[in-house]
């Protein structure tokens, strides 16, 4: 009966220990959590994604194949989401905030290459000296609004108010 007592408290201080395991509670601190698109096609694809971006209790991710959405948990006082989505497209994974080099994706596993579909934002034709500003209405140029430095009867900072 001592031994079947020492074995059941034995059993019950391991599964208490198992269930503080810090790898099993998700101990990200100050966890932000958000959801966005990584271009990738397979289980591996998922395991490579994951991999990349697993960082003890500074990021992980759970992507989803079928989908390609990815949900990112980090401490956003210890990273970023910029800093994420980086090494996710340097290890060839094109994702709403980076494109992945053509080297990095050139190197992934045949059944890895994805269809390409997310493209780099258009460059601005028009350059920005040139662009004028409209009113509400968009008839007429808006202009700025008059400053108190403009009036006729300005004169300065009185005397007796001046430092």
């Amino acid at each position: 009966m001592k031994t079947l007592n020492l074995l059941l408290s034995l059993l019950l201080l391991g599964t208490s220990c198992y269930a503080q395991d810090p790898a099993r509670t998700g101990t990200i601190k100050n966890a932000k959590t958000i959801s966005l698109r990584i271009d990738g096609d397979c289980p591996m694809c998922e395991t490579r994604i994951e991999q990349v971006v697993f960082v003890k209790n500074e990021a992980e991710v759970d992507w989803v194949v079928e989908t390609h959405m990815a949900r990112v948990t980090f401490d956003s006082t210890r990273t970023d989401l910029d800093a994420i989505m980086q090494r996710v497209a340097h290890a060839g994974y094109d994702n709403e905030l980076y494109l992945a080099p053509k080297q990095a994706y050139d190197k992934l596993p045949g059944c890895c290459q994805y269809e390409r579909t997310l493209q780099p934002p258009p460059a601005m034709d028009t350059p920005v000296d040139s662009v004028s500003i409209r009113s509400e209405d968009g008839n007429r140029p808006a202009q700025e609004p008059p400053s108190v430095f403009d009036k006729p009867d300005y004169k300065g900072i009185p005397e007796d108010k001046k430092p």
